[in-house]
């Protein structure tokens, strides 16, 4: 796992696997780092509208609005930038498609993906408006006609939720049971002698 808006990545130690074809016109590439799959953990991202479903793929766009009070997300930034820099030199005869568009990062979102919220507790659904920690992973890019698209997918969300109380949470009144005292006897005592 990478860190990076901790720390940089060395673009020297991204591995391009063997090229596979599916068809005269698509081919993928598969990319790892230091021989692993690129999965990075992203400081806090803005995540606007949640997943969107609007095409036949869900996706989710995530915001690096934050930045200028975040310098963890201007790292992020330039080490994704870092990143498209190097396959656009090394495949200059293609066009390669920007995946931070806007201040925007656009990621795939697998039907296993999983969330939670800042307390590790499981949730069913990612909230629009809200902010998180994701682990993204950049599986490859293909090359389709004459462009580089790149296959980010997003594994895994920590959303930071707002409060919610589960149960009944007010400070009623308080009362204060005190105990009874024993009944009076029903005649009179005689003096003592």
């Amino acid at each position: 796992m990478i860190l990076l808006g901790k720390s940089d990545i060395d673009i020297n130690n991204i591995n391009f696997k063997k090229e596979l074809k599916y068809s005269n016109h698509f081919s993928f590439v598969g990319l790892s780092y230091l021989k692993k799959d690129i999965c990075i953990q992203t400081p806090k991202l803005y995540c606007q509208y949640g997943i969107n479903d609007k095409y036949d793929k869900n996706f989710i766009d995530l915001s690096f609005k934050n930045i200028e009070n975040d310098k963890s997300l201007e790292n992020l930034k330039n080490n994704l930038e870092k990143i498209y820099e190097l396959i656009r030199n090394k495949y200059k005869k293609y066009n390669a498609i920007n995946y931070i568009k806007n201040f925007n990062l656009r990621l795939k979102v697998k039907g296993n993906m999983q969330i939670y919220d800042q307390k590790k507790n499981k949730i069913d659904k990612l909230l629009p408006n809200t902010y998180g920690n994701y682990i993204i992973y950049l599986q490859g890019i293909w090359l389709i006609k004459n462009d580089i698209y790149f296959q980010w997918y997003t594994l895994q969300a920590k959303i930071y939720m707002p409060l919610n109380l589960d149960e009944y949470a007010f400070l009623d009144s308080v009362k204060v049971n005190i105990p009874k005292p024993p009944p009076l006897p029903n005649f009179i005592p005689k003096p003592p002698p």
